[in-house]
């Protein structure tokens, strides 16, 4: 073989790798902060709120989000099993409107939708297929077919990892679909699709951080949670991770000590073997400290993040599977500024902070007749240690 075919091969064969196997992000910058987990504290308070349900309106929410509309807030709720998106009107708590999802798209693309709201005008929506932009009144206004590989990579849309409309691209969190009992499998997965809406094309970007990379944890801790600051940038929380990450998807990169005083060690890893047993995985899952949902307060720049205490193999052993639940909050520099527990019948999966800084989490799951949320509060600690003020 000629120098010059042997010269062509090789960059093509390198092409090829490269195009199967996108370069990693830089590595990330640590930064320690000092953590004060006594200077400020969160509270639920008496104050709530209640949106009320039609009779054919279930209280199973999977996906909901505020938005922006003739300058009044909106909040719109998704509720799969009926396949209508519920929409209220924040300051009254009225329903303003109900539209049908599932009556809007064919029955191979109707199972799995997750609608996410801009305004009346667009309305995004997941499918197992592709992403579709449409209006309330149901028609299409454009599709965005997904990635042919890898498999699986599908968008999702929830309260965790909301998704971020920005210059005419749409981003949102992939799944965490990723094999977890292979580092390779990790290694190569994204976490976040970029969507052009001009051009119709689609990127995937960012990858697990070094600690996903170099050990096994399980599926059950694949599952990433975002939030966006002040300035843009993406802020990462994984759940086997003392460190929070934010990144603006392209030159910064940045970890924090985000570490709650309650973890006394290190959230180990698993062996592989362990992993080829769902008895195992959901063990291991619950004797281990974990760190779920992160959220970012633009009212006071502040960031809260949820933390789960592991436990004991005697409690899980004897089904006493309720864990100690707590929010930590970061100042806009991300250093640790309080820690506070919170009672186990309030949800965070669908903590949301109202026009205006009211924070809201939801409580009484079971209620079929109405969505219940209570507000929660900041206490901020004076120098002597007492109570200046609740906000």
């Amino acid at each position: 073989m000629h120098r010059l075919q042997v010269y062509m091969l090789c960059c093509c064969t390198f092409l090829y790798i490269s195009c199967k196997q996108p370069a990693r992000i830089p590595d990330s910058t640590y930064e320690y902060l000092q953590a004060d987990y006594e200077q400020v504290k969160i509270i639920p308070t008496k104050d709530s709120i209640h949106f009320p349900l039609t009779e054919d309106t279930y209280s199973k929410v999977s996906a909901f989000n505020i938005f922006k509309a003739n300058n009044r807030e909106y909040i719109s709720f998704y509720d799969h099993r009926s396949g209508f998106l519920n929409i209220y009107d924040l300051q009254s708590n009225k329903q303003t409107n109900r539209i049908s999802l599932k009556k809007f798209f064919t029955k191979s693309l109707s199972y799995n939708l997750s609608p996410y709201m801009v305004n009346f005008d667009s309305i995004f929506v997941i499918s197992e297929k592709a992403l579709y932009l449409i209006d309330s009144a149901g028609k299409k206004v454009n599709k965005f077919n997904y990635r042919s590989s890898p498999a699986y990579a599908i968008p999702k849309f929830d309260n965790i990892s909301p998704p971020i409309l920005r210059n005419n691209h749409f981003y949102a969190a992939v799944g965490p679909y990723a094999d977890g009992s292979s580092l390779k499998a990790v290694k190569n997965w994204r976490l976040v699709y970029d969507f052009d809406l001009l051009k119709n094309e689609t990127k995937l970007l960012y990858t697990y951080p070094e600690r996903y990379t170099s050990h096994l944890y399980g599926p059950l801790f694949l599952k990433q949670s975002h939030c966006v600051n002040e300035k843009g940038n993406f802020v990462f929380s994984f759940p086997a991770d003392t460190c929070i990450y934010e990144t603006d998807l392209n030159e910064l990169h940045k970890a924090y000590y985000a570490k709650s005083r309650y973890q006394t060690v290190d959230i180990q890893p698993v062996a592989a073997e362990s992993l080829k047993r769902a008895s195992l995985i959901q063990r291991d899952y619950m004797t281990r400290n974990f760190y779920s949902s992160i959220f970012y307060d633009p009212y006071t720049q502040r960031y809260l993040r949820i933390a789960y205490s592991a436990l004991t193999e005697a409690d899980y052993d004897a089904k006493k599977l309720a864990r100690k639940i707590t929010i930590i909050i970061f100042d806009k520099d991300f250093r640790i500024i309080g820690e506070s527990e919170m009672p186990i019948e309030v949800s965070f999966k669908t903590l949301f902070i109202a026009p205006g800084g009211n924070i809201y989490a939801r409580t009484d799951v079971g209620d079929e007749y109405a969505l219940d949320f209570i507000r929660l509060a900041y206490v901020e600690n004076s120098n002597n240690g007492k109570i200046a003020h609740v906000k």
